[in-house]
Parts: C-alpha cells; sequence; structure tokens
C-alpha cells in the first residue's frame, strides 16, 4: 500500500512538471493562476501513473511467474 501511495504521489507531481512543461512549450509562459490547468496537470498525472503502474505490475508479475 505503501508503494502504491508514493507512485501515485510521484506521478502525480511528475505530470503535473509534464503538463507545465507543455504549456511552457506551446505559449512561451504557464499560465499558474487558472484552476482547471491544476485540475487537467493532476489528471494527465493520475493518468500516467496509472500506465506506469500497469507496466511496472506487469512486468514483477511475469518476473514472478516465470521464476
Amino acid at each position: 500500500m505503501r508503494n502504491f501511495i508514493a507512485c501515485l504521489l510521484v506521478s502525480t507531481l511528475s505530470g503535473w512538471v509534464l503538463y507545465h512543461l507543455m504549456i511552457i512549450a506551446q505559449d512561451g509562459q504557464a499560465v499558474i493562476q487558472e484552476p482547471r490547468i491544476w485540475v487537467m496537470a493532476g489528471e494527465f498525472g493520475l493518468f500516467s501513473g496509472q500506465v506506469l503502474w500497469g507496466i511496472f505490475g506487469a512486468i514483477k508479475n511475469g518476473r514472478d511467474y516465470l521464476k
């Protein structure tokens, strides 16, 4: 459970950073004042976290299965 919470936190933060980097790359400046941006960044982070969690889980289960 601790690993899941840590993965969720890291993925959300990394998604937030990636999202803001994409905004900066698009407009030349990030719009931090809009709450909508924060919600979208959180969703992006959760989505990327779920994808990473699925990949790592599949790798771990495959390795356990092959032992």
